[in-house]
């Protein structure tokens, strides 16, 4: 939305954006998700049955776009999906990086809890299942909630240090923020409660700097994020319909000797790559890929030398 803004404003040298784990379609992200749990070996082969079979027409989950794990009706689907949520929210994985464990210990299943003063909830990522009554009911129950008895937590994430220094008197005066302003937190009860999505999808908005011809776009993944997962962001660029440039292949980072640090595959202005071992926040997972990506991309090189 912003690059949309600058685009029309000639004053500005706008070249292009980099995108990371962007929540760029909603149900390419969640019936993405359901994929991508049962093939890192979340849920078993009976769960995931259940969901062939009653969110996928003829039982066909080989077709991956036929299935809808996203806003289907059938109360079978929503009962699974069910048993889904529960295994990525509720029982302790770190959806923001699968593979790291849980900073602070496993959250409370209910993703609400209480630290003495406050409601504490950790639902803040993207609601993949806000369609399902389950995922209805779990919002509800914040709306019911003062926002000033609620302080809203990402999940399995350490953000002591960030709020820390963001709220340091020196830090506060040197970015010029007034006193009456209030602390800084990493997320905000007030917008979570009343925050409304207006896009189900970026595409429209991707056209556009696509169409312009003379913008570049660089849309990347952490490939162990559960929030924005590779897989849908890969689906999303795939239903773009861009002219392939560069097949897929793998790209190198160096840290004393060539090493794979992700994949990448290009179109004309377009660069769609994943970060190996990454989660939602990979220059934090992966610092040194990601400067080289991120050096690259501005540089103008190719990302798989």
């Amino acid at each position: 939305m912003l690059a949309l803004k600058v685009m029309q404003d000639s004053g500005i040298n706008f070249q292009g954006i980099a995108v990371g784990n962007g929540l760029s379609s909603m149900q390419l992200n969640g019936n993405s998700l359901v994929y991508f749990t049962y093939y890192h070996g979340l849920i078993g082969d009976d769960l995931w049955a259940d969901l062939t079979q009653s969110c996928c027409p003829n039982n066909n989950s080989i077709n991956a776009h036929s299935c809808n794990f996203y806003n289907n009706t059938n109360p079978d689907c929503a009962t699974a999906m069910e048993q889904v949520s529960h295994v990525i929210k509720d029982i302790g994985l770190n959806r923001y990086n699968l593979f790291a464990n849980c900073s602070g210990g496993i959250p409370p299943h209910s993703g609400l809890g209480f630290d003495g003063q406050k409601y504490v909830t950790y639902d803040v990522d993207p609601p993949v299942f806000h369609n399902y009554y389950f995922g209805q009911k779990r919002r509800m129950k914040l709306k019911d909630i003062p926002s000033h008895k609620l302080r809203a937590q990402i999940p399995c994430v350490n953000t002591s240090a960030i709020t820390a220094y963001l709220n340091n008197p020196y830090v506060r005066q040197s970015l010029h923020i007034p006193d009456n302003i209030t602390s800084w937190e990493v997320c905000s009860s007030a917008v979570l409660q009343n925050y409304t999505f207006q896009y189900d999808t970026m595409k429209s908005q991707y056209d556009q700097i696509i169409m312009a011809f003379k913008y570049r776009v660089l849309l990347y993944n952490g490939d162990t994020d559960m929030a924005c997962n590779f897989l849908g962001n890969q689906w999303f660029v795939e239903s773009l319909g861009l002219q392939e440039q560069i097949q897929r292949r793998a790209w190198l980072f160096n840290n004393g000797k060539d090493q794979i640090a992700g994949f990448v595959k290009e179109y004309q202005n377009f660069a769609f790559l994943t970060v190996k071992g990454a989660g939602h926040m990979v220059p934090t997972d992966k610092p040194n890929p990601a400067f080289t990506m991120i050096n690259n991309f501005l540089k103008k090189r190719p990302f798989f030398s």
